[in-house]
Protein backbone atom coordinates (compact mmCIF):
# COMPACT_ATOMS: atom_id res chain seq x y z
CA UNK A 1 0.00 0.00 0.00
CA UNK A 2 0.86 3.51 -0.80
CA UNK A 3 1.69 5.19 2.59
CA UNK A 4 -0.07 8.83 2.89
CA UNK A 5 1.69 9.15 5.71
CA UNK A 6 3.84 7.15 8.13
CA UNK A 7 3.09 8.54 11.67
CA UNK A 8 0.53 9.20 13.95
CA UNK A 9 0.92 10.77 17.02
CA UNK A 10 -1.92 9.86 19.52
CA UNK A 11 -2.28 12.21 22.35
CA UNK A 12 -4.02 10.36 25.79
CA UNK A 13 -4.88 10.59 29.32
CA UNK A 14 -5.33 6.97 29.75
CA UNK A 15 -9.14 7.70 29.80
CA UNK A 16 -11.77 5.77 27.96
CA UNK A 17 -12.19 8.36 25.31
CA UNK A 18 -8.43 8.52 24.84
CA UNK A 19 -8.24 4.92 24.06
CA UNK A 20 -11.06 4.76 21.89
CA UNK A 21 -8.78 7.61 20.00
CA UNK A 22 -6.10 5.13 20.56
CA UNK A 23 -8.05 2.40 19.07
CA UNK A 24 -9.37 4.53 16.14
CA UNK A 25 -5.79 5.44 15.29
CA UNK A 26 -5.14 1.84 14.79
CA UNK A 27 -7.91 1.49 11.70
CA UNK A 28 -6.57 4.95 10.71
CA UNK A 29 -3.03 3.85 10.21
CA UNK A 30 -3.86 0.42 8.49
CA UNK A 31 -6.27 2.88 6.18
CA UNK A 32 -3.74 5.79 5.45
CA UNK A 33 -0.71 3.07 5.18
CA UNK A 34 0.63 4.46 8.18
CA UNK A 35 3.68 2.40 9.57
CA UNK A 36 4.41 4.03 13.06
CA UNK A 37 2.08 5.30 16.24
CA UNK A 38 3.50 7.15 18.87
CA UNK A 39 1.29 7.49 22.08
CA UNK A 40 2.43 11.02 24.11
CA UNK A 41 1.04 11.80 27.51
CA UNK A 42 2.19 14.94 28.79
CA UNK A 43 1.99 14.07 33.03
CA UNK A 44 1.83 18.10 33.35
CA UNK A 45 -1.29 18.33 31.43
CA UNK A 46 -4.63 16.49 30.87
CA UNK A 47 -5.69 15.75 27.64
CA UNK A 48 -8.71 15.08 27.80
CA UNK A 49 -11.29 14.14 31.00
CA UNK A 50 -11.98 11.07 32.73
CA UNK A 51 -10.42 8.08 34.39
CA UNK A 52 -6.95 9.17 34.53
CA UNK A 53 -4.13 7.68 35.99
CA UNK A 54 -3.67 9.10 39.54
CA UNK A 55 0.33 10.44 40.05
CA UNK A 56 1.83 10.41 43.58
CA UNK A 57 5.50 11.08 43.92
CA UNK A 58 7.98 13.20 42.15
CA UNK A 59 8.89 14.22 38.58
CA UNK A 60 10.63 11.26 38.42
CA UNK A 61 7.90 8.64 39.72
CA UNK A 62 5.29 10.56 37.72
CA UNK A 63 7.47 9.96 34.36
CA UNK A 64 7.78 5.99 35.26
CA UNK A 65 4.19 5.66 36.02
CA UNK A 66 3.05 7.59 32.73
CA UNK A 67 5.66 4.74 30.70
CA UNK A 68 4.52 2.06 32.68
CA UNK A 69 0.53 3.37 31.91
CA UNK A 70 1.75 3.50 27.84
CA UNK A 71 3.82 0.48 27.89
CA UNK A 72 -0.01 -1.37 28.86
CA UNK A 73 -1.66 0.72 26.61
CA UNK A 74 0.80 -0.13 23.27
CA UNK A 75 0.28 -3.70 24.46
CA UNK A 76 -3.68 -3.37 24.68
CA UNK A 77 -3.93 -2.03 20.72
CA UNK A 78 -1.49 -4.80 19.54
CA UNK A 79 -4.81 -7.17 18.09
CA UNK A 80 -5.93 -3.90 16.17
CA UNK A 81 -2.91 -2.77 14.74
CA UNK A 82 -1.44 -4.18 11.65
CA UNK A 83 1.41 -6.28 12.14
CA UNK A 84 3.81 -4.13 10.45
CA UNK A 85 2.42 -1.18 12.20
CA UNK A 86 5.17 0.11 15.17
CA UNK A 87 3.77 1.69 18.40
CA UNK A 88 6.29 3.53 20.23
CA UNK A 89 5.50 5.88 23.46
CA UNK A 90 6.75 8.84 24.64
CA UNK A 91 5.92 11.31 27.63
CA UNK A 92 7.62 14.48 28.98
CA UNK A 93 5.93 17.45 30.53
CA UNK A 94 5.31 19.84 27.10
CA UNK A 95 2.50 21.98 27.32
CA UNK A 96 -0.24 21.50 24.35
CA UNK A 97 0.74 24.53 22.67
CA UNK A 98 3.97 23.02 21.61
CA UNK A 99 2.48 20.06 20.46
CA UNK A 100 3.66 20.46 16.84
CA UNK A 101 7.13 20.62 18.34
CA UNK A 102 6.83 16.66 19.68
CA UNK A 103 4.81 15.67 16.66
CA UNK A 104 8.22 17.74 14.29
CA UNK A 105 10.33 15.09 16.52
CA UNK A 106 8.46 12.30 15.67
CA UNK A 107 8.06 12.67 12.30
CA UNK A 108 4.27 13.07 12.78
CA UNK A 109 1.85 14.19 10.25
CA UNK A 110 -1.41 13.53 11.84
CA UNK A 111 -2.97 14.24 15.54
CA UNK A 112 -5.78 12.12 17.17
CA UNK A 113 -7.24 12.87 19.88
CA UNK A 114 -10.48 11.74 21.95
CA UNK A 115 -13.35 13.74 23.24
CA UNK A 116 -16.08 13.35 25.53
CA UNK A 117 -19.44 14.50 25.62
CA UNK A 118 -20.42 12.81 28.99
CA UNK A 119 -21.22 16.02 30.89
CA UNK A 120 -21.45 19.19 31.16
CA UNK A 121 -17.56 19.62 33.11
CA UNK A 122 -16.25 17.01 30.79
CA UNK A 123 -17.42 18.45 28.19
CA UNK A 124 -15.69 22.19 28.76
CA UNK A 125 -12.35 20.32 30.14
CA UNK A 126 -12.63 18.62 26.82
CA UNK A 127 -13.33 21.44 24.76
CA UNK A 128 -10.58 23.93 25.68
CA UNK A 129 -7.68 21.01 25.14
CA UNK A 130 -9.61 20.54 21.64
CA UNK A 131 -9.73 24.05 21.11
CA UNK A 132 -5.68 24.61 21.98
CA UNK A 133 -4.93 21.72 19.90
CA UNK A 134 -6.10 22.59 16.77
CA UNK A 135 -5.11 26.22 17.47
CA UNK A 136 -1.93 25.30 17.90
CA UNK A 137 -1.39 23.06 15.40
CA UNK A 138 -0.40 23.09 11.57
CA UNK A 139 -1.38 19.52 11.18
CA UNK A 140 -4.43 18.43 10.47
CA UNK A 141 -6.15 16.97 13.96
CA UNK A 142 -8.77 14.13 14.53
CA UNK A 143 -11.17 14.56 17.02
CA UNK A 144 -12.63 10.97 18.15
CA UNK A 145 -15.98 10.53 20.32
CA UNK A 146 -16.20 8.02 22.87
CA UNK A 147 -17.33 4.63 21.60
CA UNK A 148 -17.32 5.14 18.20
CA UNK A 149 -17.71 1.91 15.93
CA UNK A 150 -14.04 0.90 15.11
CA UNK A 151 -14.98 0.93 10.93
CA UNK A 152 -12.46 2.41 8.73
CA UNK A 153 -13.25 5.87 6.76
CA UNK A 154 -15.97 5.07 3.60
CA UNK A 155 -17.21 8.83 3.22
CA UNK A 156 -16.07 11.83 3.97
CA UNK A 157 -18.63 14.74 4.61
CA UNK A 158 -16.88 18.02 3.94
CA UNK A 159 -18.96 20.63 6.01
CA UNK A 160 -18.18 23.87 4.10
CA UNK A 161 -19.13 27.17 5.28
CA UNK A 162 -18.82 28.61 1.77
CA UNK A 163 -17.12 31.64 2.66
CA UNK A 164 -13.37 33.34 1.36
CA UNK A 165 -12.74 29.73 0.40
CA UNK A 166 -9.70 31.23 -1.53
CA UNK A 167 -7.85 32.76 1.03
CA UNK A 168 -9.42 30.53 3.71
CA UNK A 169 -8.92 26.64 2.76
CA UNK A 170 -5.66 24.43 2.63
CA UNK A 171 -6.00 23.07 -0.21
CA UNK A 172 -2.91 21.43 -0.77
CA UNK A 173 -3.04 19.38 2.47
CA UNK A 174 -7.14 18.48 2.19
CA UNK A 175 -6.48 17.11 -1.82
CA UNK A 176 -3.18 14.98 -0.15
CA UNK A 177 -5.79 13.72 2.57
CA UNK A 178 -8.51 12.85 0.24
CA UNK A 179 -6.70 11.57 -2.37
CA UNK A 180 -4.71 9.06 0.55
CA UNK A 181 -8.38 7.88 1.76
CA UNK A 182 -9.88 7.52 -1.67
CA UNK A 183 -13.19 7.72 -0.38
CA UNK A 184 -16.71 9.09 -1.85
CA UNK A 185 -16.90 12.68 -0.86
CA UNK A 186 -19.66 14.55 -0.02
CA UNK A 187 -19.65 18.28 0.46
CA UNK A 188 -22.59 20.12 2.43
CA UNK A 189 -23.25 23.44 2.95
CA UNK A 190 -26.42 24.50 5.03
CA UNK A 191 -27.91 27.86 3.37
CA UNK A 192 -28.45 28.72 -0.08
CA UNK A 193 -25.66 28.90 -2.79
CA UNK A 194 -23.32 31.61 -3.44
CA UNK A 195 -20.63 32.13 -5.42
CA UNK A 196 -17.88 31.06 -2.97
CA UNK A 197 -19.85 27.38 -4.24
CA UNK A 198 -18.92 27.61 -7.45
CA UNK A 199 -15.08 27.91 -6.23
CA UNK A 200 -15.62 24.71 -4.78
CA UNK A 201 -16.44 23.07 -7.36
CA UNK A 202 -13.58 24.28 -9.91
CA UNK A 203 -11.59 23.15 -7.34
CA UNK A 204 -12.62 19.77 -5.79
CA UNK A 205 -14.80 18.76 -9.57
CA UNK A 206 -17.12 16.42 -9.86
CA UNK A 207 -15.31 12.87 -9.98
CA UNK A 208 -16.73 10.91 -7.06
CA UNK A 209 -17.72 14.36 -5.37
CA UNK A 210 -21.32 15.39 -4.65
CA UNK A 211 -22.57 18.64 -3.66
CA UNK A 212 -25.65 19.51 -1.02
CA UNK A 213 -27.10 22.43 -0.05
CA UNK A 214 -29.10 22.00 3.44
CA UNK A 215 -32.19 24.14 4.49
CA UNK A 216 -31.96 24.06 8.09
CA UNK A 217 -32.48 26.85 11.06
CA UNK A 218 -29.71 24.35 13.47
CA UNK A 219 -26.80 24.05 10.88
CA UNK A 220 -24.60 21.08 13.47
CA UNK A 221 -28.08 19.21 13.44
CA UNK A 222 -28.76 19.02 10.21
CA UNK A 223 -24.76 18.07 9.41
CA UNK A 224 -24.78 15.18 12.29
CA UNK A 225 -28.28 14.01 10.60
CA UNK A 226 -26.66 14.02 6.56
CA UNK A 227 -23.61 12.28 8.16
CA UNK A 228 -25.35 9.74 10.18
CA UNK A 229 -27.21 8.35 7.05
CA UNK A 230 -24.46 7.65 5.05
CA UNK A 231 -21.84 4.38 5.74
CA UNK A 232 -18.58 4.81 8.14
CA UNK A 233 -18.65 9.15 7.69
CA UNK A 234 -15.80 11.37 8.96
CA UNK A 235 -17.05 14.96 8.87
CA UNK A 236 -13.94 17.27 7.57
CA UNK A 237 -14.06 20.97 9.09
CA UNK A 238 -11.75 24.38 8.23
CA UNK A 239 -11.00 25.78 11.53
CA UNK A 240 -10.69 29.68 11.18
CA UNK A 241 -7.82 30.98 13.01
CA UNK A 242 -9.77 34.56 13.32
CA UNK A 243 -12.06 32.53 15.20
CA UNK A 244 -9.65 31.69 18.55
CA UNK A 245 -10.49 31.76 21.26
CA UNK A 246 -14.00 33.41 20.41
CA UNK A 247 -15.10 32.06 17.30
CA UNK A 248 -15.35 28.64 15.70
CA UNK A 249 -14.72 26.77 18.23
CA UNK A 250 -16.83 28.52 20.53
CA UNK A 251 -19.49 28.66 17.97
CA UNK A 252 -22.83 26.46 18.85
CA UNK A 253 -21.98 24.90 15.72
CA UNK A 254 -18.81 23.26 16.25
CA UNK A 255 -19.03 22.48 19.94
CA UNK A 256 -21.98 20.56 18.96
CA UNK A 257 -20.47 18.94 16.30
CA UNK A 258 -17.26 18.32 18.29
CA UNK A 259 -19.05 16.72 21.21
CA UNK A 260 -22.54 15.41 20.04
CA UNK A 261 -21.39 13.57 16.79
CA UNK A 262 -21.32 10.39 17.11
CA UNK A 263 -18.77 10.10 13.87
CA UNK A 264 -14.85 11.63 14.16
CA UNK A 265 -13.87 15.36 12.70
CA UNK A 266 -11.21 15.73 10.77
CA UNK A 267 -10.00 19.42 11.53
CA UNK A 268 -7.70 21.46 9.53
CA UNK A 269 -6.89 25.48 10.24
CA UNK A 270 -7.40 27.37 7.84
CA UNK A 271 -3.69 28.89 5.54
CA UNK A 272 -1.58 31.43 6.38
CA UNK A 273 -3.32 34.89 4.96
CA UNK A 274 -0.44 37.12 2.91
CA UNK A 275 -0.47 40.29 4.47
CA UNK A 276 0.55 43.05 2.15
CA UNK A 277 3.53 44.53 3.37
CA UNK A 278 2.60 48.39 3.05
CA UNK A 279 5.73 50.61 1.93
CA UNK A 280 7.15 52.71 5.07
CA UNK A 281 6.78 56.61 4.40
CA UNK A 282 9.62 58.55 4.56
CA UNK A 283 9.43 61.74 6.77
Amino acid sequence: MRSYMQTLLVLTDFSEAAYYAASYACILARQLGAQHIVLYHSYQSVITPGETVEYVGDEKSLQMIAEEALKNLAFSLIDLAPKELLIRYRTDTSELEEIDDIAADEGAEMIVMGVTGKGKLEEMVAGSHAIRVCESSDLPVVLVPAKINMQPAGNIVFACDMEDIEETIPKQSINKLLNAFHVPLSVVHVGKENEETEKLYGWLGNDNTRYYNLDNDDTATAIMDFANKIESPVILLVAKKHGFPTGLFHRSITRQLAFHSTVPLLVFREKEKVVPVMPLLEI
